[in-house]
Formats: structure tokens, C-alpha cells, sequence
């Protein structure tokens, strides 16, 4: 841990499928020698290097959502309802 004995640590928490879908609309269309599309990838690599470059932080959390319901279905039947799937270019990166 880099942080003195008087100050407190720093955490970084990154929403990681909003920075996975932002970095593929934010970085032009790139793909691998076989074909793969990797421009979200490449984009989240590079801010998270940022991250430990820039913000150093002393712990590092990534948070994913989970497949299937979460507690806002049962608030609202239409939460999401009219959101269209992801881009196919974009689902093929997140494994």
C-alpha cells in the first residue's frame, strides 16, 4: 500500500460494463489479425492503465452486472424495456 500511516487509502470502483460500452462508441472501429473486433478492449485497457498511471489508487474494485433481473424489475416492469440490444461488434469483445 502506497498511502502514509495518516492518510486513508484510496479506492477506485469502475462500473465496468459502462466503460466497456462507452469505450466502444468513444474509440474507432478496430479489430485483431483474425477479424475480432477489439476497439472496446483496446479503449478499457487503455484507461485502466491511466487509471494505475495517473490515480494510483491504493485498491481497485470492477464491478459487472450479472445476467438476468435485478431489483429495479420488480420497481418498474419497464425498466430497459425499450432498449435494444447491444451491437453485435460490442457483445463479441466482452468475453
Amino acid at each position: 500500500m502506497s498511502t502514509s500511516s495518516s492518510s486513508k487509502p484510496k479506492v477506485y470502483v469502475l462500473d465496468t460494463h459502462a466503460v466497456v460500452y462507452q469505450m466502444f462508441h468513444a474509440v474507432p472501429p478496430m479489430s485483431s489479425p483474425n477479424g475480432r473486433p477489439t476497439n472496446a478492449v483496446f479503449g478499457v485497457v487503455r484507461d485502466l492503465m491511466n487509471i494505475f498511471e495517473q490515480i494510483q489508487p491504493d485498491y481497485f474494485l470492477c464491478a459487472f452486472d450479472l445476467g438476468g433481473g435485478t431489483f429495479r424489475d420488480e420497481i418498474s416492469e419497464t425498466y430497459k424495456k425499450n432498449r435494444p440490444d447491444p451491437p453485435e461488434d460490442l457483445t463479441a469483445q466482452i468475453p
